[in-house]
């Protein structure tokens, strides 16, 4: 399982980008709005991977930036 914590804002910012890019799609649907903890299993932690790296979204991460940015890239760097 692969973790991921946000805050507030990142959460926010994850609902607006979920509707237009497939990463954030794949991490909302694993976050638990309570919490702000994204639990994805290795199959969903592959399919965030391969989307990010295929450019499917048109660019690298578009339209996220700062702290959420570098969450994300932690997370994909953590996934073997």
């Amino acid at each position: 399982m692969y973790t991921l914590t946000l805050d507030h804002s990142e959460v926010t910012a994850l609902d607006w980008l979920s509707g237009r890019y497939r990463y954030a799609e794949i991490l909302f649907d694993a976050l638990d709005g309570e919490t702000g903890m994204v639990e994805l299993p290795e199959h969903d932690a592959w399919d965030l991977a391969e989307s990010v790296e295929s450019g499917e979204d048109g660019g690298y991460l578009p339209c996220a930036g700062g702290a959420l940015a570098e969450k994300i890239e932690g997370l994909l760097l953590s996934i073997v």
